[in-house]
Order: structure tokens, then C-alpha cells, then sequence
């Protein structure tokens, strides 16, 4: 697992807006992103992570250090932040590839005993979460998701009788772009909640990467949005 920073990394600070589209009928608005590359690290020498941002602001740019990577009492914890106005959707993807642990080898999901990671924070419930997976180069969602804060995990029945659909974040961060998943700011689990879940566990081979996905999903107020996350755990069966 990864080793805590000696100090706090701020990885998106204060970045440069520019505006966009949100969806069709949804309006314009400020987006800052970092873009999803597969062969890049969020902090080379001191995360084991790649991933992507977005965030999206109807009235002000983003402002403030968005994302972080802290060390929590010797832990390493992540932190996603932004300051929003009403109707702001924020989103955050972190993969660890299976080089990062299990020495490197992969295996079929069916194998995995657990997928946990805990949340440290998530102030009013704002992000809901769900486990990311990619395997045999596709990427898919869980369809169980978790806007509450402790250990959220997957084990036993849960994860072998689980639903999973397929998401491509190397076109869009976004789970669900279409104007009805944009605008599903009250549902749990957000535009995502309305993806196609079709994919049991079975059928997920060669896992390379496991991660989380989070999104803000109660946005239906201005005010603080922050998500801290740690201890991402991915078990095999002996």
C-alpha cells in the first residue's frame, strides 16, 4: 500500500478555467480538469496512483487546492475539495495498478476476497463512491455505491453476486454525460446510478487495476465539498 507523503502534495491548486457546456439543456459553466492517462502517475515518487479531475462550476472558477494527497498520522490519505455553487458537479478517479501490489500478478476477479477502502470524510454526504476496475483493458463501475463515512467494501456474496458497467475514462472522466445523468444531483449514487449494469463478477478477468470513482452528487446547495479516502485493500484468496 502506499507510503504517506512527509508532508501534504497538492496535486491541483488554483488552476486556470475555462468555460464550457455541462450537457445539452443543463447550461454553461467553469470546468478545470486533469486529464486520465493510463501511463501517467498523479505524483511520480510518491503515489503509486494514476487518475483524472474534473470539476464544473456554474458561477465562479474553481478555486483553492482541489486535490491532495495528505499524510494522515502516517497514512496516506487523499482529499478532493472545492468550494461550489449551486448545481456544481465534481469528479475524481484513483487507480492502483496490480504492479502495485500482489506482486505484480494478475488474476480474475472471482479470485478477489474483498475490494475495501475507507472514508475518512465526506462532509454532508456530498460524493458518493464506487470501486473502479479495469480488466482485460475495460474499465467498469460497481453498482453498489456509498456516500457514508467508514469502510466501504466489497467481500462474500457482495462482491461475487455484484453488477458492473462498463465506463471509458479514457473518453470522458464523467460516468454519465447525457443530460439525465447530469442532472440526477439528488440520487446517491448520481449520474451513474443510470448506467447499464450488466457485467457480473464472473466475467471480469485479468484485473490490472482496482481504484475508486467518486462524484458530488448532492449539489443542490452552495458550500464545501470535500472527500478524504485511504487504506484502498484488494485481497486474493489463498
Amino acid at each position: 500500500m502506499p507510503v504517506a507523503p512527509a508532508s501534504s502534495r497538492i496535486l491541483m491548486q488554483r488552476p486556470t478555467s475555462k468555460v464550457e457546456t455541462f450537457a445539452a439543456g443543463a447550461g454553461n459553466g467553469y470546468v478545470t480538469r486533469r486529464a486520465f492517462h493510463l501511463d501517467e502517475l498523479l505524483l511520480p515518487d510518491q503515489s503509486p496512483f494514476i487518475g483524472g479531475f474534473e470539476f464544473w462550476n456554474f458561477r465562479v472558477p474553481p478555486s483553492g487546492v482541489l486535490v491532495a494527497l495528505l499524510n494522515r498520522d502516517g497514512r496516506a490519505a487523499w482529499r478532493i475539495r472545492g468550494n461550489a455553487s449551486t448545481g456544481s458537479r465534481y469528479f475524481g478517479l484513483w487507480l492502483l495498478p496490480q504492479r502495485a501490489f500482489h506482486h505484480g500478478r494478475t488474476h480474475s476477479l472471482s479470485r478477489f476476497s474483498s475490494i475495501s477502502a475507507r472514508i475518512g470524510t465526506n462532509n454532508r454526504h456530498h460524493f458518493a463512491v464506487r470501486f473502479v476496475i479495469q480488466a482485460g483493458g475495460q474499465f467498469y463501475l460497481s453498482r453498489v455505491a456509498s456516500d457514508r463515512v467508514g469502510r466501504f467494501n466489497l467481500f462474500g456474496s457482495n462482491l461475487s453476486e455484484q453488477l458492473w458497467a462498463h465506463y471509458d475514462p479514457t473518453k470522458d472522466l464523467r460516468a454519465n454525460t447525457s443530460p439525465e445523468g447530469w442532472t440526477s444531483y439528488n440520487s446517491l449514487a448520481g449520474g451513474a446510478s443510470l448506467l447499464s449494469f450488466s457485467t457480473p463478477t464472473s466475467k471480469l478477468g485479468d484485473v490490472q487495476a482496482v481504484g475508486l470513482y467518486a462524484e458530488a452528487v448532492d449539489c443542490s446547495s452552495s458550500g464545501d465539498r470535500c472527500l478524504e479516502w485511504d487504506e484502498l485493500h484488494a485481497t486474493v484468496k489463498a
